[in-house]
């Protein structure tokens, strides 16, 4: 039993290689009891937790009904979009504070291990009520797949594996039954499972395609080229790539402009109230619908009636009396938002303020893709994700790779794409090559020498011999990944699902070296490198003794530190990650 659950920013959903529900077929979207009217599509990314002991209560479009039911006098904590404040962790060890819709403090593993444990207590009880032998599955005898965005770093992705323990999905950070997987190659494994293609998408050997996930608060991309047309099978021929952008960013400018219009003292105080996510819900229906092509339609009426009354109730200044001048003086200062206006106690938000807001997003994702299509190296480019639905961000996408010679197909469900695939990976991997997505080196210890040796720190150590540390590259960051491959002076080999790379090192000082091995993980990009600490056993004689690592980049960063003999000396268990700006 292979379970994906794609915990995005702002929608989110669980598949299975199994069928589920009457409302699910083989390898689909799990519709859980209480979400039957979202069957096909993705929830809501939003949780209501018990205050007093973080268990959650609801989640989806239930955790925010109950909410606005309950408002002030429940002892409830209600959290939106809160993925993405994993985005840049450096350190796992970090503590991540987030605050609830009313302002109050908890800890992002909290609420994310809460989400995990509502989830996937919900397949349990879903797959026991609709299996035809009432069997009821163990958490750990399930395999889990969780999707993390490209951008993310590792100490990221060790949040999630600490809060998928936390939540009893697995009971070790070693589990074999948990795998996690990036977006963007989630999104290749659906294309691959495609049943029909475009007449223009050529099913064979070499030839070179990508695909775009446009997703709520991320971008991904991935390039692949087909090495096998039956199975149909794929290789990455460039790194995967990805930006924090996505259709959370048009929302947050929304709030921004309301910020600047009430002052954001009295903004903050309207946030925390309930008839806030009125307000929002209003702006997600006009944003769903903006289309390139609609500038002689009427304005988006966003009613602000609930908010000024429940805000009213509380606070002595009254936003309503004077919100029609707010808005104009606000309409008067800005050049972009200058034919917005207000009628009684309704915001009239036009097509040019929406294209601002839209364009400004768009305007971040095409040099993602500049940057990826400067080569000429491929020819057709899937589109997936959320808010490629949009019709306007698809049409601007598509006019911009057309220009360049580059064909734009829309997957048929863009929305689910992504936990579909994660599924696929599981139960059938096509993904046969990969490109490194980071250096990868490990610091040793060795004998100075003075011609070689120019600029490295000199140590001495207890027996007064020179020694300096230096950098040992064993991969580097974009190297195609196959199942066997070499670089000079050394050989490594993957797994044949390329998603592990096994190093076998032979220049270790064992002597003096301190009781750990350090594997670098360097991004080029964003200048960052992460330290990846092993502890390593010395319990045996020193007797040159070779070492294999075996450092899974795919995911979480797992390795296995294992003697010339088989035996393994270290593991990544309680792994600490530091992370050091260049």
């Amino acid at each position: 039993l292979v379970v994906s659950i794609d915990l995005g920013t702002s929608k989110s959903a669980v598949a299975s290689n199994q069928v589920f529900t009457s409302l699910s077929s083989s390898t689909d979207v799990i519709v859980f009891p209480g979400h039957r009217e979202q069957a096909g599509r993705k929830m809501d990314t939003a949780i209501l937790l018990r205050k007093a002991t973080l268990e959650p209560i609801a989640f989806g479009v239930a955790a925010n009904r109950q909410y606005r039911n309950i408002g002030d006098e429940g002892n409830v904590m209600y959290f939106e979009w809160f993925k993405m404040h994993l985005a840049g962790l450096k350190n796992s060890n970090e503590a991540v504070i987030i605050q609830d819709a009313k302002g109050k403090d908890c800890d992002l593993i909290d609420v994310i291990s809460a989400a995990l444990l509502y989830l996937s207590d919900a397949v349990v009880s879903t797959y026991h009520q609709w299996n035809s032998k009432g069997q009821r599955p163990h958490k750990s005898a399930i395999f889990w797949v969780l999707t993390v965005p490209v951008i993310w770093s590792p100490a990221a992705q060790v949040v999630m594996l600490r809060a998928a323990i936390r939540a009893g999905m697995i009971e070790s950070d070693v589990s074999q039954n948990i795998r996690f997987i990036n977006e963007a190659e989630a999104a290749a494994h659906t294309v691959v499972a495609t049943p029909q293609f475009p007449s223009s998408f050529q099913k064979s050997s070499g030839f070179r395609f990508g695909v775009l996930d446009l997703g709520g608060g991320t971008a991904d991309l991935t390039l692949l080229e087909i090495t096998s047309e039956s199975p149909l099978k794929v290789r990455e021929f460039r790194r995967c790539d990805g930006i924090p952008v996505g259709a959370t960013n048009v929302d947050q400018q929304f709030q921004e402009m309301l910020c600047d219009i009430f002052g954001s003292e009295r903004f903050e105080k309207m946030k925390r109230y309930v008839s806030f996510l009125d307000v929002m819900d209003q702006f997600e229906s006009g944003k769903v619908l903006f289309r390139h092509d609609e500038t002689s339609r009427d304005p988006r009426v966003i009613r602000f009636r609930a908010l000024f009354s429940e805000y009213d109730e509380q606070h002595e200044d009254i936003p309503y009396k004077t919100f029609s001048e707010d808005v104009k003086r606000f309409a008067a200062s800005s050049s972009d938002h200058s034919n917005l206006s207000a009628r009684s106690t309704n915001l009239l938000i036009p097509h040019d303020t929406w294209k601002v807001w839209f364009d400004t997003v768009i305007s971040n994702i095409l040099p993602l893709l500049a940057r990826n299509t400067s080569q000429n190296d491929f020819t057709f480019m899937y589109l997936v994700g959320g808010f490629s639905q949009s019709p306007y961000v698809f049409a601007r996408v598509k006019e911009y790779l057309n220009c360049l010679g580059i064909e734009v197909a829309q997957h048929p469900k863009p929305d689910v794409a992504i936990v579909l695939g994660s599924v696929h990976a599981q139960v059938r991997e096509a993904v046969t090559g990969r490109c490194a997505p980071y250096n990868y080196g490990i610091w040793v210890r060795t004998q100075y020498v003075p011609e070689k040796h120019l600029e490295e720190k000199i140590e001495v150590d207890c027996r007064g011999i020179k020694k300096v540390s230096v950098f040992d590259q064993l991969v580097a960051q974009g190297q195609s990944i196959s199942n066997g491959f070499t670089t000079p002076a050394k050989t490594y080999f993957a797994r044949e699902d390329a998603s592990a790379i096994i190093f076998t090192l032979v220049s270790i000082d064992w002597e003096d070296m301190s009781p750990s091995a350090v594997v670098y993980e360097f991004d080029e990009r964003a200048k960052i490198h992460t330290e990846v600490r092993v502890e390593i056993e010395k319990s045996q004689p020193q007797v040159d003794r070779a070492v294999q690592l075996q450092l899974q980049f795919n995911g979480v960063p797992k390795m296995l530190v294992k003697d010339r003999a088989g035996k393994l000396i270290g593991s990544d268990s309680g792994v600490s990650l530091v992370a050091k700006a260049v």
